[in-house]
C-alpha cells in the first residue's frame, strides 16, 4: 500500500511522484559515491620497493678509484725501493769485477758475487721486494676483477629494474635530431 500515491486524486499528485523519483535517484547516487570512496580511499596502498643504488660504471665509484690510487702508489714505492737495490747491485758488480782479471767469464763473476756479503744481502732484499711487488700486483688484479664482476651484476640488475644507477650511466640517452 505504500506504493499507492496518497495524493492520486488531488492536485498535488504530480509532486509526490517527482519527489519519489528524486529520493530514489539521490539515494542511489549516494550509495554509488560511498562505494567509490570506500574502494578508492580505504584500499591498502602498495609501497614501491626501494631499489638498490649501484654504480654501473666503476670509474664513477670514488671508493674504487681511491683503492686503485692507493695500490698504484704502493707499487710506485716498491718500484723505487727495487730501483735503489738494483743500483746498489750494479755498483757491487762493478766493484767485484774490478777485483777480477779482465778476461773473467760470467760464471767466475757469479762465483765471486756469491762470496761477497754485500751482494748476498742485496740479492735477498731484491727477492723480498720482488715478491712484495708481485703480491701488490696480484692484489690490484683481484680488486679490478671483483669490481668488474660487481659492475656486470649491477648492469644486469639495472636492466631488470631491480637496481638504480647512481652515476646515471644506466639511464637511456635521448638524441635530439634537428
Amino acid at each position: 500500500m505504500a506504493d499507492v500515491c496518497p495524493f492520486e486524486e488531488s492536485e498535488y499528485s504530480y509532486m509526490w511522484c517527482n519527489v519519489h523519483w528524486l529520493r530514489w535517484i539521490c539515494g542511489s547516487g549516494l550509495l554509488i559515491m560511498c562505494a567509490i570512496l570506500v574502494l578508492a580511499g580505504c584500499s591498502k596502498r602498495k609501497e614501491t620497493p626501494q631499489q638498490e643504488e649501484v654504480y654501473s660504471n666503476r670509474a664513477h665509484d670514488k671508493g674504487y678509484m681511491a683503492s686503485l690510487l692507493t695500490n698504484r702508489q704502493q707499487q710506485a714505492q716498491e718500484g723505487y725501493a727495487r730501483l735503489a737495490v738494483s743500483m746498489k747491485m750494479t755498483q757491487c758488480v762493478t766493484r767485484v769485477r774490478a777485483t777480477l782479471p779482465a778476461d773473467t767469464t760470467a760464471e767466475a763473476l757469479k762465483k765471486a758475487l756469491t762470496a761477497d756479503p754485500e751482494w748476498i744481502s742485496l740479492d735477498e732484499q731484491s727477492k723480498k721486494l720482488s715478491a712484495a711487488a708481485t703480491a701488490t700486483l696480484q692484489q690490484a688484479h683481484q680488486l679490478i676483477r671483483q669490481r668488474m664482476q660487481e659492475e656486470m651484476r649491477a648492469q644486469k640488475a639495472i636492466a631488470q629494474g631491480k637496481a638504480k644507477a647512481i652515476d646515471g650511466a644506466g639511464a637511456p640517452k635521448t638524441v635530439d635530431k634537428k
